[in-house]
């Protein structure tokens, strides 16, 4: 009595193959856009969580804490002279795990490029950023708001930047 062979040949290997390959091929450029929407969103929440920190640290040592914002280099950075938060180090965008380097980052016209955290936790003035990326059909914006100092992360839509809650797009 003969055995059958349960396998697969070679050649239908090859057109699955093939066929997995051409749907790859068709899938991949349609998922750059989210891909790079997403790296966006995860740098505005690590501008926005080292913003929180330098917050609390403010609050915690009841000490001013002075920021400088370098939109030519996507950097923040506590000031030389602040009394307070000396030991929090520069947050660089790009500088930052799985984080693309054409990051930009832009002050609103309204906004100066250095401000401080009260000990209190305020500010004396509503500061507002944008994060661009080439590629990414976004634009994120974070502001922190006077007088409380509550740092808010939304997505700039019609020319203006919106802070609701239902910012997954």
């Amino acid at each position: 009595a003969k055995q059958a062979n349960s396998g697969f040949t070679i050649w239908e290997l090859m057109v699955v193959l093939m066929i997995l390959a051409i749907l790859g091929a068709v899938a991949l450029p349609n998922l750059r856009p989210s891909m790079r929407r997403e790296q966006l969103s995860a740098a505005s929440l690590g501008i926005v969580s080292w913003l929180e920190r330098v917050r609390n640290q403010a609050v915690k040592d009841m000490e001013t804490c002075q920021i400088s914002i370098n939109a030519s280099d996507a950097s923040l950075a506590i000031t030389s002279d602040s009394p307070g938060c000396s030991d929090l180090k520069i947050f660089n965008i790009n500088d930052q795990e799985n984080t693309p380097t054409d990051i930009s980052l832009a002050l609103s016209d309204s906004s100066d490029s250095d401000f401080s955290f009260s000990p209190r936790g305020s500010v004396n003035r509503d500061q507002e950023m944008e994060l661009t990326m080439e590629g990414s059909p976004t634009t994120r914006c974070i502001k922190v708001v006077a007088p409380v100092g509550l740092v808010r992360s939304g997505i700039k839509r019609n020319d203006s930047c919106s802070y609701e809650k239902e910012l997954n797009d």
